[in-house]
């Protein structure tokens, strides 16, 4: 944006803010490094609509039934295996 990229106002390179000797990078580093650990928790990036009396069946491998706790505010249930091997779970919309 800062080479004046989507036309977004003060960001045609005329204008500068700050001007320093490290770049972006380096400053995301040193930060990193300093911390030790950071927090990199986002808000979901997408959602269903809700659809009642709707669901959405997927396949997936079997590794996954491990991590759907890691996937807040979904209903999701086991639903079978396919002849494949993957497991079939059920998303209630």
């Amino acid at each position: 944006r800062a080479g004046g990229g989507g036309n977004f106002p003060g960001a045609g390179g005329d204008t500068v803010i700050l001007e320093g000797p490290d770049t972006n990078r380096d400053v995301l580093l040193r930060y990193v490094a300093d911390r030790g650990q950071i927090d990199i928790a986002a808000p979901p990036a997408w959602r269903f609509a809700p659809m009642p009396g709707t669901s959405v069946l997927f396949e997936t491998g079997p590794g996954a039934a491990l991590h759907l706790d890691q996937v807040p505010g979904l209903d999701i249930e086991p639903a079978g295996t396919t002849a494949e091997g993957f497991l079939r779970y059920r998303i209630r919309l």
